[in-house]
C-alpha cells in the first residue's frame, strides 16, 4: 500500500537536526550516540572516529530500517509527506514507541488530526531522572506533525469573490447526447410490385429528342430477327445464233 521510499528533503533535515558528530557521545536522554543520532545498539562496535561517508551510509541505512517500520505497521494510505512524518518519528524514537503509540492508533483509524497532536506531545524525555520537554525534541515533533496533518493540494483551487460578488455555481454544461437513429419498419415504403424495366435515353441524339429535353422511356423487348434476303438467281446468257453455210 505504502510504497514510499524516504525522501530527500527528510535526509535534508536530519542532518543538521541531529548534527554530523564524529566521535561517540552521550545525548541529551544519555544514549550514546554518534553520526547523525545513530544510537549505540549491542553487540555493535563502538568507533573510536566516524567519517563523513561513513555516517551517511549509517544515517541512509537507519531511515530505511525506520521506513520499514512504518511501511509494516501503517494500515491506510499516506501521502509522501506523511510518510517522511512518521520515518522521522520513528528513527528519533524507535520502533517500540511508535508501535505502542497512541498515535498509531490514530493513524490506523484515519484521524490525521488527532495523530499530529499526539506527535506533538511525544516531545519528553528523562533527563537526570526526570521527565523534561527538551526544546530539540518540540522541534522535531512539530516538523513531524505539520508532515502528518498535511493533505494533497487540492485543484482547481477556490478563489473566493470579491468584496460585492456573490460566488454562484454553474455546473459544466454536458455535451449532447445524439441518439443513433433507429429506423421503424412500419414507415418504409412497400416494395414494387415487380421490378420497372431499365430506363433508356430516347429519340435520336445523345440526350433524346434531338434535343436536351430529351425524354426516357422503357427499352423495347428483344426486336424481331430481320427477315432473310435471297440473292437474285444470275441471268442466262442467250444461245448463240447457228453459223451461215454459205
Amino acid at each position: 500500500m505504502n510504497d514510499y521510499q524516504a525522501s530527500q528533503e527528510l535526509l535534508d533535515y536530519i542532518k543538521p537536526t541531529e548534527r554530523l558528530m564524529h566521535m561517540p557521545y552521550y545525548d541529551e536522554a544519555g544514549y550514546l550516540t554518534w553520526g547523525y543520532g545513530h544510537k549505540y545498539s549491542p553487540p555493535e562496535v563502538i568507533p573510536v572516529f566516524v567519517t563523513t561517508a561513513a555516517a551517511d551510509n549509517i544515517l541512509a541505512s537507519d531511515v530505511n530500517l525506520a521506513g520499514s517500520v512504518v511501511r509494516h505497521n501503517v494500515t491506510v494510505q499516506l501521502t509522501q509527506d506523511q510518510f517522511d512524518g512518521l520515518t522521522d518519528y520513528v528513527y528519533n524514537l524507535g520502533e517500540t514507541a511508535f508501535k505502542r503509540s497512541h498515535m498509531l492508533q490514530l493513524i490506523n483509524a484515519g484521524d490525521f488530526e488527532g495523530a499530529a497532536d499526539e506527535c506533538r506531545n511525544a516531545d519528553h524525555a528523562h533527563v537526570n531522572g526526570q521527565l523534561v520537554v527538551l526544546a530539540g525534541l518540540k522541534a522535531r515533533r512539530e516538523w513531524d506533525a505539520q508532515k502528518i496533518e498535511s493533505v494533497p493540494a487540492m485543484t482547481p483551487t477556490y478563489v473566493p469573490p470579491a468584496e460585492g460578488e456573490t460566488a454562484v455555481y454553474v455546473p459544466p454544461t454536458p455535451d449532447p447526447v445524439v441518439p443513433f437513429p433507429v429506423l421503424d419498419p412500419a414507415t418504409l415504403p412497400p416494395p414494387p410490385a415487380e421490378a420497372p424495366a431499365a430506363p433508356v435515353w430516347g429519340g435520336g441524339g445523345v440526350f433524346g429528342g434531338g434535343g436536351a429535353s430529351g425524354t426516357f422511356e422503357a427499352a423495347p423487348a428483344d426486336p424481331p430477327a430481320p427477315a432473310p434476303v435471297e440473292s437474285p438467281a444470275p441471268a442466262e446468257s442467250p444461245a448463240p445464233a447457228p453459223a451461215d453455210p454459205s
